[in-house]
């Protein structure tokens, strides 16, 4: 089944950034991961039933898949209140867009360094509004599409440290600190290194967690048929700050999940 197959069926959304320049569309997105999950790897499909059930959290921030595929109309609202960001809709059709130069990358550069200070100022506000203010301006569709994915990952670090999780703060801060400095990179000219790819922290932290024996124990008591979906979701909460232990993220579960038990 499709991403857009599936989407349809459930009534749910592929995020939009499946559809930017960055991503390639869904076609694309399914044969660079090879119908995994981009986050979990082999241990789970993309798409994957497991999505329906991570989207029903009660806080509209938390409803997309952990793979931040399958996600909810209300979490496209709370990351991008203002509808500016992301088309609701998947292109029509793509236009062949021209390679893009470095002079034409290097008009934006002083901009981005901007950005990159008022983001470490934790001035997260005014650097989204000066990203937005530079993609709504430019005439370049390929700056455009760049600006406004990096606006994206400045309002996932104001938006995740709003919430109380000091430590999902921190590890989104970083991780977004990451992705302006390879927009930094671009901007001035220089291509990104794309041989180089480090697994992201997150990720790895899920999978350690995953392959713990805390997890196996844990589950032990739940309905069978949800040990698969209980050990991903303690592991996601584990892995992103949500929970600080295992009995603090099994305590989230069972309230959020009465049903698996």
């Amino acid at each position: 089944m499709t991403l857009e197959s599936f989407a349809a069926a459930n009534n749910v959304m592929v995020h939009p950034r499946v559809y930017s320049d960055e991503v390639g569309g869904p076609d694309k997105f399914m044969s660079q991961y090879g119908g995994k999950c981009p986050i979990l790897g082999d241990t789970r499909s993309c798409p994957c039933p497991e999505s329906l059930e991570e989207i029903m959290a009660p806080d509209a921030m938390d409803q997309h898949c952990i793979g931040w595929v399958i996600i909810t109309p209300a979490y496209l609202k709370a990351i991008d209140p203002r509808g500016k960001l992301y088309s609701t809709q998947p292109p029509a059709a793509a236009p062949i867009v021209p390679d893009v130069t470095d002079e034409v990358l290097k008009q934006y550069s002083v901009g981005v360094n901007d950005v990159v200070t008022l983001f470490q100022k934790e001035e997260d506000e005014d650097a989204f509004d000066k990203l937005v203010k530079m993609a709504e301006d430019t005439e370049c569709d390929v700056c455009r599409e760049i600006l406004t994915v990096t606006a994206v990952h400045i309002a996932s670090a104001r938006n995740m440290c709003d919430l109380p999780y000091e430590d999902a703060c921190a590890a989104e801060r970083n991780r977004v600190a990451a992705e302006l400095a390879k927009v930094q990179k671009l901007f001035s000219g220089d291509a990104p290194d794309k041989k180089s790819k480090p697994k992201s922290e997150y990720r790895e932290k899920v999978t350690e967690w995953l392959n713990s024996p805390e997890l196996s124990a844990a589950v032990a008591d739940a309905k069978q048929e949800y040990h698969q979906k209980i050990k991903f979701s303690m592991a996601a909460k584990l892995a992103g700050g949500k929970a600080d232990t295992v009995d603090d993220a099994m305590a989230l579960i069972v309230n959020e999940h009465p049903e698996w038990f």
